[in-house]
């Protein structure tokens, strides 16, 4: 009964090499990903709660990592939510105020591999 103990020993002892052997090489070889989060929120007219849904996209890419970028996108919003906005983005550097013509020229310079919140080819 004592080759019993040996061979289950033996296992799991094998099994443990394996595991930390790839581990290791995970560690090694694995590069981390440069991730660029874009979160849009999209406002038009007068939007009473412009803050409150800025706040939750903020604490929605909390949970991301990598580069994050909010885009409080202009779509004819009034005075008001707009200079909302404006605040909202010096309190938070992640958030950036910008027009749909604008947001096209990102997607445009994403999709030709230059980094669109750091305007630089990688």
């Amino acid at each position: 009964m004592d080759w019993i103990g040996g061979v289950l020993l033996t296992f799991f002892l094998l099994l443990g090499v394996l595991f930390g052997f790839r581990q290791a090489l995970h560690w090694l070889l694995d590069r981390p990903v440069e991730n660029v989060i874009w979160m849009p929120v999209f406002f038009q007219g007068h939007v009473e709660d412009a803050e409150m849904q800025l706040r939750q996209a903020v604490h929605r890419l909390h949970m991301w990592q990598g580069t994050k970028v909010l885009l409080c996108i202009d779509g004819g919003m009034d005075e008001e939510t707009r200079r909302v906005c404006e605040l909202f983005t010096q309190d938070f550097p992640v958030c950036r105020v910008v027009t749909p013509e604008e947001v096209a020229d990102m997607c445009r310079c994403a999709e030709s591999n230059c980094n669109p919140v750091e305007n630089r080819v990688y």
